[in-house]
């Protein structure tokens, strides 16, 4: 998601990552912005979005935690594919 939010282009290669990043988010201003952009999209998704809602209940450790594998079979928002759709429609 964080791949087709910054660069459009899910499928960028971890080696490029480092050079695209200083063309797109290069100063310190510009990677604020871009976090606390992130940010605020994160929250209201969270807010509105199941199980998303659920999720950020967890604890990040421990057999609860686990249960974010089990969402993964009811909803495709957090899945790999649904997640580069969110990243791509924002």
């Amino acid at each position: 998601m964080v791949k087709e939010l910054l660069f459009h282009d899910y499928a960028l290669s971890e080696a490029s990552i480092p050079a695209r990043s200083k063309q797109v988010i290069g100063t310190p201003e510009a990677q604020d912005a871009f976090v606390e952009r992130t940010l605020a999209m994160l929250a209201t998704l969270t807010k509105h979005i199941a199980p998303w809602d659920a999720i950020v209940a967890l604890p990040t450790s421990g057999g609860p935690a686990n249960q974010v594998v089990d969402y993964r079979r009811q909803y495709i928002n957090v899945t790999a594919t649904g997640l580069v759709i969110i990243g791509h429609v924002a």
